[in-house]
């Protein structure tokens, strides 16, 4: 036989991948795989169709064709058994089922490398999928040592990064206790000459411990210009505005300690409440869901991946059988891709996660029944668009608005913060949320508490001493969500036809998102 080509093309002709194995023009191969769809009869169960000079040798693939264009003088039987290795070879590099345009687009250059293996000049070659496989996984010294050299660049980099990183925050902690520092000293000599001048007693700093309570004074007189408490506190609330952490003052040092610990309890507390933990059932089903986002100030994707998971605990051993139904968002052309363990069947046909045989889940052990991954570069995918628009003026200060827009309106996310860097204290004008800004750390905190479909819009508005737009860049995003991106849910679990209480926790969270 001599076979001129092989394609995967969809039900209209157009194709996906392409490989010519004698001397043709790209436009030839496309118009033949074009023509292609026209010449098959429907009512017909054959898998193979001839024109006046060539011939086509296909099998369907859900949506899809595999193609083999050969001449008319070759033997059918030998292009039907070429046929059968090239349809093999395609679940082979494509696992997701059912296999998809975009699933052979992203695997195009192993179909590539596993056609090359199958055909050399026209003719094929005497192999099978195991050797197919072995030839393609073969490893290359050079490309090895490439890659070795182009990771020990990138490490190189990022930990050149991390140096510099330490470095910026050191002198910004240490520029911050400084200033600090300077402050404290300036409002205590002014409150020591104050004392003095009304003649009040001026603490004095001795070596000598604290042996017991200092004993209260039990009245006094009145005194002017207010007291020694209120200028303490305001003192130490100038302190706190300033970034550095500073405890509550009362009217000893016992009071003063009574108080700190009350604080700390305080906060132990509202950290444990606010991480309950999960009541798991007999059944218990986690989702875990992540984005990594990379996008220009433009708002132009560098790239966007996301990525999900799915996993069973059977904390009852006698739930070990359970069907799980579950459903997604079908407008989004994600690629899910089942546990080898689990049964591919029920899985393509309605959406079921069962395992293979009837076998029994391990007994308190977490499994992992699911993954997809989603890559795109389509901005109208991005759940979260943030678009930070600074505006210098002549005299050196810069005005800055940033704006957030929720495109997904399926979505609810909570604990929003987008971090600004900012070169100096902002003044705030116009917010929707909070802001906190973070003077060792040199960036603007805005916090959102909810963003929904009701909230789908919001804008921040400050004006800082700044000269230069890439001093605001990069922009990063953090939020939470209890609804995935993809649209991932589980309807139902059952066992023998009767339904099975389960628990369930769902979470959507980034990995990186930043507007570069």
């Amino acid at each position: 036989m001599v076979l001129l080509s092989a394609a995967i093309c969809s039900r209209d002709g157009k194709v996906l991948v392409g490989r010519q194995f004698m001397e043709m023009t790209r436009s030839r191969v496309e118009g033949l795989i074009a023509a292609f769809p026209k010449l098959i009869d429907a009512k017909t169960e054959h898998t193979f169709v001839e024109t006046e000079s060539i011939r086509y040798v296909y099998q369907a693939m859900e949506s899809l064709y595999m193609v083999l264009i050969t001449t008319k003088n070759s033997n059918i039987l030998e292009d039907l058994k070429t046929l059968r290795l090239f349809s093999r070879v395609v679940p082979e590099y494509c696992p997701a089922m059912p296999i998809t345009a975009e699933d052979v687009t992203e695997c195009a250059f192993d179909l590539i490398f596993a056609f090359d293996e199958i055909v050399a000049l026209g003719y094929r070659e005497n192999v099978s999928l195991n050797e197919i496989r072995t030839y393609i996984e073969m490893e290359s010294h050079a490309e090895n040592v490439a890659k070795m050299v182009r990771r020990n660049k990138e490490n190189e980099v990022k930990e050149h990064r991390k140096r510099r990183e330490k470095e910026i925050t050191a002198k910004n902690r240490d520029s911050a206790r400084g200033e600090s520092r300077s402050n404290f000293v300036a409002d205590a000599s002014q409150f020591i000459e104050q004392a003095t001048a009304r003649n009040d007693p001026v603490p004095v700093e001795t070596s000598a411990p604290k042996a017991s309570k200092p004993k209260k004074k039990k009245g006094g007189g009145m005194k002017l210009g207010g007291s020694k408490k209120n200028k303490t506190q305001d003192l130490f609330a100038k302190l706190e505005s300033e970034g550095q952490a500073v405890g509550s003052f009362g009217n000893n040092a016992d009071d003063d300690e009574e108080d700190s610990s009350a604080g700390i309890d305080s906060r132990k507390s509202s950290v444990a409440a606010s991480e309950p933990a999960v009541n798991q059932k007999g059944v218990h089903i986690k989702v875990e869901e992540k984005i990594t986002l990379e996008a220009t100030r433009d708002g132009d994707i560098e790239s966007m991946e996301v990525k999900g998971f799915v996993f069973a605990t059977v904390n009852d051993a006698s739930f070990n059988k359970i069907k799980i139904t579950s459903s997604s968002n079908g407008d989004k052309a994600v690629s899910f891709q089942t546990h080898p363990n689990v049964d591919k069947k029920a899985w393509s046909k309605d959406k079921t996660i069962v395992l293979k045989n009837n076998k029994p889940y391990p007994d308190g052990t977490e499994v992992g029944v699911l993954k997809w991954k989603f890559r795109t570069d389509d901005e109208s995918l991005i759940p979260l668009t943030v678009t930070c628009w600074p505006t210098v003026n002549p005299g050196g200060s810069s005005e800055v608005n940033v704006d957030y827009e929720l495109q997904d309106k399926d979505l609810t996310l909570t604990n929003v913060s987008i971090v600004i860097p900012v070169p100096g204290a902002p003044v705030i004008g116009s917010v929707e949320g909070d802001t906190h800004y973070d003077k060792r750390n040199g960036v603007l905190e805005w916090n959102l508490d909810l963003i929904d479909g009701d909230s789908a819009e919001g804008s921040l508005e400050f004006k800082v001493d700044a000269s230069d737009n890439d001093e605001f860049f990069p922009v990063s995003c953090n939020f939470t969500s209890e609804t995935t991106w993809a649209g991932f849910t589980v309807d139902s679990v059952e066992q023998e036809g009767a339904d099975v209480d389960y628990s369930s926790e769902v979470s959507f969270g980034v990995e990186s998102y930043e507007y570069v």
